[in-house]
């Protein structure tokens, strides 16, 4: 799970917006505790298609963390 999570991390640093959309698509799948503080910046990206993207994402992890 390191190696998902070491390529998705880099997704989500990457300056291109598709990269950061590909990652945030897969980091709700992840740990939420290891998933959200790298998600979190992503709310103010520039790109507002990454910023809705992140959005959802925290919205899915949270979901992930009421049901555990």
């Amino acid at each position: 799970m390191d190696e998902a999570w070491t390529l998705t991390g880099t997704l989500l640093g990457s300056a291109e917006p598709e990269s950061r959309i590909a990652g945030l698509s897969v980091a709700p799948l992840f740990a939420s505790d290891t998933a959200e503080p790298a998600v979190r910046p992503l709310r103010d990206d520039a790109d507002p298609d990454v910023a809705a993207a992140a959005r959802e994402a925290l919205a899915a992890i949270a979901r992930v963390r009421s049901t555990d």
